[in-house]
């Protein structure tokens, strides 16, 4: 979860940065950088609900 959240947010710079540089029009990342913001949010879901309760950690000890 941790290389995939961090390949996201160096896409969403990336898509920036190309913006930024005249590479892309900003119209068109925004389409692409409203749908990476899904999937981040999508993954730090996914981080949240798997994480140990502290309950969970007493228990193992």
């Amino acid at each position: 979860m941790e290389i995939a959240i961090g390949s996201a947010f160096e896409f969403e710079t990336q898509l920036i940065l190309y913006c930024d540089l005249h590479f892309f029009k900003i119209e068109w990342a925004e389409v692409y950088l409203d749908d990476l913001h899904v999937l981040q949010r999508q993954i730090n879901s996914i981080k949240k609900d798997h994480l140990p309760t502290v309950h969970h950690l007493k228990s193992t000890l």
